[in-house]
């Protein structure tokens, strides 16, 4: 009688159905799908991970669209019509880390290391969010905390 010794590789029996799929996508094509899916993915992510802010205007002149044009980006909604004074409008943005650093005349806003200064009008005499002042100091604010936030521009 004769015996018989079966070595099984299992890893090589069945291949994982990652590197099936990965032995498939070949070439430049393959490497475009890989890119594509990506993409998609990483949208969709940041398209559920956004939070909205009620912008406010308490006094102040109308505050124009901070654009002309529509913003096309995954998870970010801008205003696109005047905030008139008593007023208020809704954006939607990615719960990035977002700092915020504001004096009269200025606020720069800083997130994932980059930094970007913006002029305001002298006018607002405060801006508070979610019930804490942000004149005159740097702040970090915690977006993913709340679905929701109020942005309050006070000019009064």
């Amino acid at each position: 009688m004769l015996n018989y010794q079966l070595k099984i590789y299992p890893n090589k029996l069945k291949p994982k159905s990652t590197a099936k799929i990965l032995a498939t996508l070949k070439g430049p094509f393959g490497l475009v799908t890989i890119a594509a899916a990506v993409i998609v993915v990483g949208a969709k992510l940041i398209d559920t991970k956004t939070t909205s802010i009620t912008i406010s205007n308490f006094g102040c002149r109308p505050i124009p669209p901070l654009t002309e044009k529509a913003v096309s980006l995954p998870g970010l909604k801008l205003p696109d019509s005047t905030i008139a004074s008593g007023g208020s409008d809704t954006l939607s943005i990615p719960t990035l880390p977002l700092s915020v650093s504001l004096s009269p005349g200025s606020v720069t806003l800083s997130s994932i290391g980059l930094n970007r200064q913006f002029s305001i009008p002298l006018e607002y005499k405060d801006v508070v969010f979610d019930g804490q002042s942000l004149m005159n100091h740097q702040t970090d604010l915690n977006l993913g905390k709340s679905k929701t936030h109020r942005l309050e521009l006070r000019c009064q």
